[in-house]
């Protein structure tokens, strides 16, 4: 850890968050990290998908990545994800996220 905060001239904190966020991205976050290496969203927006998907499971992260970055899915993005403003992106994941699917009722706990 000490070894990349120095290369990246960050604290071992910070560098530790970064690891964190790269590797959910790559075993993850599929369309995100396509999205992220064809140029089509800034680190900051695969950042906030990363926080949004924290606290999700496999299929609810898969479903809200489906919704940034797959055209075919149900319920799409009204426009691609790299054109929203970071600012603006993770409320739309957040109204996503808790809107349950199609044929599904919320729970109470």
């Amino acid at each position: 850890m000490a070894e990349v905060a120095c290369a990246l001239t960050v604290s071992e904190r910070t560098g530790s968050a970064l690891l964190g966020e790269a590797h959910r991205l790559l075993t993850a976050l599929p369309l995100t990290i396509a999205a992220l290496e064809a140029g089509s969203i800034s680190w900051q927006h695969a950042r906030i998908m990363v926080d949004e998907t924290l606290n999700l499971d496999a299929s609810g992260a898969a479903a809200l990545e489906a919704h940034f970055f797959d055209p075919d899915a149900p319920n799409p993005a009204r426009g691609p994800a790299g054109e929203m403003t970071p600012g603006r992106f993770p409320g739309q994941g957040a109204d996503l996220a808790r809107t349950p699917p199609p044929g599904q009722h919320r729970t109470t706990p």
